[in-house]
């Protein structure tokens, strides 16, 4: 038991010891901006197919609609209005 303490404290002081490197590194937050998603209300049209509903579906369940994704959707996106 006693040999056990003496390796715990050991280890413990381990980590407390200040790096002896000497270099500090700093890191100072940076700020990103986060593009706000546009709204969009699903109107589908009488010719949807299932491969576009497909596409659309995640969106449909609330995920955002970022420019990148409306370009990825094609021409699935002729089944979404933009809400203003």
């Amino acid at each position: 038991m006693l040999i056990f303490a003496l390796l715990a404290s050991a280890g413990n002081a381990a980590e407390t010891q200040p790096a002896t490197d000497g270099e500090t590194l700093r890191l100072t937050p940076s700020i990103r901006p986060i593009p706000a998603a546009r709204t969009f209300r699903f109107e589908p049209r009488a010719d949807i197919t299932t491969e576009e509903l497909d596409l659309l579906g995640p969106y449909l369940k609330g995920k955002p609609l970022y420019d990148e994704d409306q370009k990825a959707l094609g021409s699935a996106m002729r089944h979404l209005r933009e809400v203003n």
